[in-house]
């Protein structure tokens, strides 16, 4: 079974990542997950009030607020495939796809992670320039051979 495989960084799918994380400097949080702490912090906060508000029905969480939202930004960060997050969480890969989908909803839905639209930024002057991150990643694909080639037509008629 792929949950028994020891994940990155040597820990077992068990611990909790946010543990060894936070002890890190700032650069290096920064460089690990893409946002700074004071952002990060508030993105748990927004989870965890998400919690709160909601019935508690069902099996409790595997994984803490903070392991959710460090899931949720190595898929942003890295797009994966769910089946290495499963591997590396030590969750199954759909729930590491419906913990990755509603932690992203959540954060969308708040004001202070809200991306405005294009006509909404037009219509602050103040705004000189707005940056997107639009990089590519090539596609790994099979090359096409071209070989000559005769290609043999089947008749009809045996």
């Amino acid at each position: 079974d792929l949950l028994h495989i020891a994940p990155d960084y040597g820990m077992t799918p068990e611990s909790n990542r946010w543990e060894h994380i936070q002890a890190l400097p700032a650069h290096q949080f920064r460089r690990l997950t893409g946002v700074k702490t004071a952002t990060f912090t508030l993105m748990v906060e927004i989870v965890q009030a998400a919690e709160t508000s909601k019935k508690k029905s069902g099996k409790p969480h595997k994984l803490s607020s903070e392991d959710r939202v460090l899931l949720a930004l190595e898929y942003l960060r890295d797009y994966p495939t769910y089946l290495r997050l499963s591997v590396n969480w030590g969750v199954h890969e759909s729930t590491a796809k419906r913990i990755q989908n509603r932690v992203e909803n959540l954060l969308m839905n708040d004001q202070r992670f809200h991306v405005l639209g294009k006509k909404r930024l037009l219509e602050h002057p103040e705004l000189d320039v707005v940056v997107v991150d639009a990089s590519e990643r090539p596609v790994e694909k099979p090359k096409k051979i071209n070989v000559s080639s005769t290609v043999v037509r089947r008749s009809s008629t045996p």
